[in-house]
This record gives structure tokens, sequence and C-alpha cells, in this order.
């Protein structure tokens, strides 16, 4: 975690009055420097937050600023401000003040304890003005409780994996986020070669494009000029590694049971790096912890490159809207699109103003989803989400009804705009469901989920009813708990369990590129695992027929011989149709087992189509409730199909 400076506090045993100061405006910070009537203005609970009073007088003392929070419990606490030298006669009255300055104005930090869902604060000045903002102002929204996984991945021989220092930190301290949980996974991701996805985009060995079906890497990726002219680049590319890393991250997440409530990022090591990253549905992978990682975590938490979505580059009537077009433009003239805006952001570990302009160029600084022009301050890694961009992240996180409206903004690029002058650009913000919260305290794991209904967040619990929970509608839960029908295939049984963890990739077309890449004992979450030749299980699988649960199907299988004799079945949430495209039916997956005492000796991948689907579908071919299937718990693997083997080192 991080830690903010302490601003103010004490009141001075004699008072300084002004019957003539008065505060024009009053300003509150997290991640940004915002009044309450700004459109992406929000406060989150538990976090210390900057409060700055721009105050004015056209003479006299300095006087004394306190400010009282009230709760709707009928408790108050007071503090005053850190006082300026000397006062204006007057401030900035334009709607995005060209500086801001915290030497010129009154400063405080409100406590993290102060901010909590009911907060209203009152500001004095002794002897003269004070000002409100009310509860329903300040809106203080519940903390979502964000997890970070890193696997630190080492590629082609790398041994050293990449230091996470103090890079955790200041990432949180970027989010609109109380609490940052980072977990690094207890085993390096170590991979001499691993098989790359069919791509459409791979080099010839003279650096012309192909397309290539699934393939093994065993060096990094090359193909300089020399490389072209000796015919000697390799036949895949950085971005064929990367989503490679992307997808085992994808499979081990999953496998986990994490992959609603967590972020994970597959962290090339010091030499594993290929130029670049990629970010996607929860998760990242990338070269480094620094402008590459904030980038793709931006893409893992829902935000596309900004520039696609600047106002009328966006044409969906539901999807997001950025409203900043920035002050670069591309070869052709055209605006980037994806600027930061004018709110000067608050870096929250030392509570320094941060412009939105570049230092270098005088121009609009860019938001880290559209880079082009940025501002990473001297010791810092990350450049700072713009406020349209940072509200986006709260409301994927907490959820959110979809929204639209417009926001002041003057840019070099916006005809006829100006400081004075700004014009109304148009923002549009989609719905969004919410993360699952993955909570711990005193050693216990919870998971929580944000209810629109309350505006707070619900614990969520394994619906009763044993094996067959998920098959019918849960009752009505305790107060601030709610059943969560389709547990057993979302989240984890247990939590922080022995476990071993395997791995690996499928293809269809190809045992070459099917493997186990390893079985790795370690620690994890242990997600419900089926065995459909049990009979009570297919009896369970055969009467759940929706897209929540066997619908899709569970293709590929696991067969588990320990040392002791004893055998484990077990079938994976993976979706892997046969096919003869070599271009097709490629799939990366994992799986936690739980490590029980006995000793692996060898685990055989298995391809055996199944799902549970009504009379409805297309495609039964794999439907364990179609008669003619005639599948039954003793019969289920009778035509699974070997594809992979793993034998433990002797």
């Amino acid at each position: 975690m991080w830690t903010s400076p302490s601003l103010g506090g004490a009141c001075p045993g004699t008072p300084q009055t002004n019957a003539a100061a008065r505060i024009d405006r009053v300003w509150l910070g997290q991640t940004h420097l915002m009044e309450t009537g700004w459109p992406f203005f929000y406060l989150i609970e538990n976090r210390a937050t900057l409060l700055k009073l721009d105050v004015s007088a056209p003479s006299g003392a300095v006087p004394t600023a306190r400010v009282t929070a009230t709760w709707p419990d009928g408790s108050r606490d007071t503090r005053c401000l850190r006082a300026p030298a000397s006062l204006p006669t007057s401030n900035d009255a334009r709607a995005q003040p060209l500086t801001q300055d915290l030497t010129r104005s009154y400063a405080l930090t409100l406590p993290a304890a102060w901010l909590r869902p009911g907060l209203a604060l009152r500001m004095d000045l002794d002897g003269g003005a004070s000002a409100q903002r009310t509860a329903a102002e300040l809106k203080v929204a519940s903390s979502p409780d964000l997890t970070l996984v890193v696997l630190p991945t080492l590629l082609f021989g790398d041994t050293q994996p990449r230091p996470l220092a103090d890079a955790p930190a200041e990432f949180g301290s970027k989010l609109p986020i109380s609490t940052l949980r980072v977990a690094t996974m207890p085993f390096n991701l170590a991979l001499p070669r691993l098989v790359i996805a069919p791509r459409t985009d791979s080099w010839t060995l003279t650096g012309g494009t192909q397309s290539t079906p699934a393939q093994w890497a065993s060096v990094k990726p090359h193909c300089t000029a020399a490389d072209k002219k000796a015919g000697t680049c390799t036949t895949y590319g950085g971005f064929a590694v990367l989503d490679a890393t992307l997808n085992l991250a994808a499979a081990l997440q999953r496998a986990n049971g994490m992959e609603r409530t967590s972020l994970w990022y597959a962290n090339h090591g010091m030499n594993s790096g290929v130029g670049g990253g990629l970010g996607g549905g929860n998760r990242g992978s990338g070269d480094d912890f620094g402008l590459i990682f904030n980038h793709e975590m931006g893409h893992a938490m829902g935000l596309p490159h900004l520039g696609d979505v600047t106002g009328a580059r966006q044409t969906s009537s539901t999807g997001l809207m950025h409203p900043y077009s920035g002050e670069t433009t591309r070869d052709d003239g055209q605006q980037n699109g994806g600027g930061f805006g004018r709110t000067w952001a608050l870096d929250a570990q030392d509570f320094t103003l941060v412009s939105p302009v570049c230092a270098a160029t005088n121009q609009e600084q860019q938001d880290p989803m559209q880079r082009g022009c940025n501002t990473v301050r001297t010791g810092r890694r990350f450049d700072h989400f713009s406020d349209a961009a940072s509200f986006a992240l709260l409301r994927y996180l907490n959820g959110a009804k979809a929204t639209s409206g417009t926001v002041p903004y003057f840019s070099r690029l916006l005809p006829g705009s100006s400081a004075d002058a700004p014009q109304a650009t148009r923002y549009q913000l989609p719905a969004e469901d919410g993360r699952t919260q993955l909570r711990l305290t005193n050693g216990q794991w919870s998971l929580h989920r944000w209810a629109p209904a309350t505006s707070a967040y619900e614990q969520l619990l394994r619906p009763p009813g044993g094996d067959t929970g998920f098959l019918s509608t849960p009752p009505a839960a305790p107060a601030s708990q709610r059943y969560e029908q389709y547990y057993d295939f979302r989240y984890p049984q247990q939590f922080d369990v022995p476990v071993i963890t395997v791995y690996g990739t499928f293809n269809a077309t190809s045992d070459a590129t099917s493997t186990i890449y390893a079985a790795q004992s370690t620690r994890g979450h242990l997600m419900r695992l089926w065995d459909p030749s049990q009979p009570d299980q297919l009896d369970a699988i055969k009467r759940s027929a929706n897209g929540e649960t066997f619908w899709w199907g569970y293709d590929l299988h696991l067969r588990v011989r320990y040392a002791d004799g004893s055998m484990r079945m077990v079938a994976m949430p993976v979706e892997a149709k046969p096919t003869t495209d070599p271009m097709q039916g490629f799939t990366t997956w994992a799986v936690n087992l739980p490590d029980d005492g006995r000793k692996v000796e060898r685990i055989e991948l298995l391809h055996r189509p199944l799902c549970s689907r009504n009379g409805a579908a297309s495609d039964r071919s794999c439907d364990v409730n179609l008669a003619a299937n005639a599948i039954t718990a003793s019969t289920v693997y009778n035509t699974a199909r070997l594809a992979a083997t793993w034998t433990a080192p002797r």
C-alpha cells in the first residue's frame, strides 16, 4: 500500500479572522483535483483525500480555516487547514484553471477514516465565510479492493525474474481504489520453449508475412535486416509470444477461480523481453513494470485505445466515448485523440499536483491509453490516467448504469475553444456489471459484489443444496449476503491450499503442439472439479443445460495416475471441438488439482468433447443428454483420444 502526506490538522491557539475573506472554490482529490460538480468527480471510502480551498480577500489577515465532518450516525470531527502565507485578491474562475498551486491555497489531508458513505463537510473561515458540501454532493462510494497477481515469466532459458520493487504501491495510488493486494505466483513460469497459437501475421524467413499453424518457439523472435537477407527470421514475432504468455496467464487465472476477482500479469523476465505488451479481460503480459504495464492493465480493466473512441470516432450508441481530443496529431495530420483533458492529476504519494500539460512541448498530455505526449515525474514509473478514464475504471470495478453528458474542454485542435471559452464536448459511459471483490479479513478469504439497490457490497455465498445448488434459483440470503447460483463454476471451493497446478496447450489438428508443460506443486485456490465417470456427477451434468454450466463444453480431460496405483479423472471447462482446419482448434488450458499427499506419476491429456445441451441446439454431438450418443458414466471415456502425456521426473 501507499501512504499520503498529512497536511494541516491541528488548530492554532489564537485563531486569525478576516470578515472580508471568501471561499471561491472547494477542490477535493484522491487521484485528480476536482470540484463536486465536475462530471467525473468521485470519492471512494477509506482513502486519504486532499481538500483544497481557494480563498481570496481584498486585504487583511489570513484567517484560520476549519472543516467539520459529519456523518448520518451523528458523529462529527473538526480539523484546521494549512494556511497559505497570504491571500490573493481573486482566484481563477475558469472551469479548468491553467494553474493549480497548493502554496497559494488552504490544504488539508482528510483522514482515510473520514471517507465513508454519508460524509458531509462544512468549511468555515474564522470571522467570515463558510461553504458546505452535502453527502449527496460528495457521494462517497464504496471502495473496490483490487487484487493483482504477478506471474514471473521466464522464457527461452531466462533465469532472472523482473523485480516488482515499488511498482505496486505507485500503481495502486493512481487508481480509484483504497486497497491493492499484490501476490506473486509461488513458482516461476519457466518455459525454455513454448507453443505459439496459429497466426495470420507470422514472419517468413525473409521477413514477409504469412499464416502459420501452431508452432513451437525456442528462441526470442528476431527479424533484423541481416536476418531478412540471410533468410534466418523466426517464423513468429514478439506479439505471438506475448499472446502465448497472455493466454497462459488467463488459463492459470481461471484454474484458480480468479477470473472475476483479480488482474493477472505475465511479467516477462529481465532477458525475456520481446518488445511490448498485450492486455484485456482482466489480464495482461509484457516486458516491464513501467509504461507498458500501466497501459496493458488499462486494457485489462476494459479501457480501449482512447483515440479510437474519441468523439465522432465512437460510432456505437452504447460504447465508451472519450471527450478529449488532445493536442497531438498523426502523420496524416488528424488528431490522435485520447487526450488527458485539463484536470490536474494528484500524486497521492506526496500530494504533488501534476499538470495536464507536457512541459517539453507545452501541449496537453495524452492518456496512457493513447500515448503520444506524456509526463512521468522524476522517480516515478507510471503516468496518470485522465479523469475520464479513471472514472471509467471506477465504474468498471464497482458497476454502474450507462450515462452520457458533456464536459467543458478546450484544445488547440478544437476550433473556437480556449481556456476562457471551453466547448461542451460529449462523453459516453457504458453500463458496467462490476467486478467481484476478493477480500482477506483476519486470515479468512471472502467474496463480495456491489449491490446497486443498497449501494453497498454484499458477500457472495455458495447456495445450499449440495451438488445441485446450481440447478434451481437460490433462496433469499441473510442481510448483506447473496447466494451465487453458479458459485461452483465461477469461484474457488477452497482458498490458499496445497495444489498441483497442471498447464499446457491443445491442438485439435496436431498432437505435436499439444503439450503438458508442467505439474507444479504449489499453493493456490481450488475450484470444483468434475469427473463424469462418477454416476452422481454425470447425473448433475445431464440436468444442467444452460450457458452458465456445461453448455459450452468440457472437451479436455486429465487422467492423473498416482504412484500408489490410484487414478483421478478431471473434466476441464475448455471448449475444443474437432476440426481439420490447422488455423482453428488451438487452446491453452490449466487446472489446479488437490495436493493430497499422493505422488503423481503420470498425467494424460485426453480429448473427449462433452456438453449438456437442450433440443434446440444445432450441434449435439457432444451432448450427454442425446440418447443416440449413449453416454454413461462407465462409457464416457471409451472414445477419448490421447493428445499428450507428462511423466514425473525420476
